[in-house]
């Protein structure tokens, strides 16, 4: 590798061993920490390609969970003590019982946002089965038998998505055979 200026400074065989002096050096040149050169190298030899360093999205991967058991503990047995019955608090009542126990148990509470994942993640239907609301039971709930077709195009499913579609267009020339562009 070397810079605008022409120099080699890192040698690909120096970035391989991984030495300290070498990855500061990348480093600066690349205006990022040492740890995200780090990462990207390790992303480059995972993917094996330029783009499997392209295609990152900053921030925590999906799905993963930070908080200690305890205060999961503390927001799962709220949720499932205060929230999923049929006196229905709000949300905010929700979030300040999570708070209370936490305080009481001596740990920092949780972020508001962080409680709502957790009810997001609540299957709806067992929600709605727990909060006894028989409407969205209804609507959540499979409806028995099956779609069956005995012969081609008897069942036509249409999807309104936009998309981009190139139509070849044929020119007919003077002997009236269309020739394709």
């Amino acid at each position: 590798m070397s810079t605008s200026r022409g120099d080699p400074r890192i040698s690909d065989a120096s970035i391989r061993q991984g030495s300290s002096r070498d990855m500061a050096l990348l480093a600066a040149e690349l205006e990022v920490s040492r740890a995200t050169v780090f990462r990207l190298i390790k992303l480059f030899r995972n993917g094996g390609t330029v783009m499997s360093l392209v295609e990152r999205k900053p921030g925590r991967p999906d799905g993963s969970r930070v908080l200690d058991d305890k205060r999961e503990e503390i927001i799962c047995t709220t949720i499932n003590r205060h929230y999923l019955n049929k006196n229905r608090p709000s949300i905010s009542q929700l979030v300040r019982d999570v708070q209370m126990g936490c305080i009481s148990a001596g740990l920092k509470p949780p972020h508001r946002r962080t409680i709502e994942t957790r009810l997001e993640d609540i299957d709806l239907q067992k929600r709605a089965k727990r909060r006894g609301e028989t409407d969205v039971v209804k609507r959540t709930t499979a409806v028995p038998g099956m779609l069956a077709a005995s012969r081609p195009l008897q069942i036509v499913q249409v999807d309104h998505t936009k998309a981009d579609i190139f139509v070849p267009v044929r020119r007919c020339t003077d002997t009236g055979v269309a020739k394709q562009p």
